[in-house]
């Protein structure tokens, strides 16, 4: 009883943390490319350039 107890909390925490990364991941690529060209127009920074060149 108590290792299935162990076994769901750890896999539930470490889903909730997969999700959040992949989140995270996410909406800093959103963020970056829509706020960062309004705040730096004249020198796209080095994170912009590679998501512009991935892309």
């Amino acid at each position: 009883m108590l290792d299935n107890f162990l076994f769901s909390l750890l896999s539930g925490v470490a889903l909730a943390a997969l999700a959040y990364y992949v989140l995270k991941r996410l909406l800093r690529r959103l963020f970056l490319r829509r706020h960062l060209r309004c705040i730096v127009p004249y020198k796209p920074s080095h994170t912009e350039r590679v998501l512009g060149a991935r892309d």
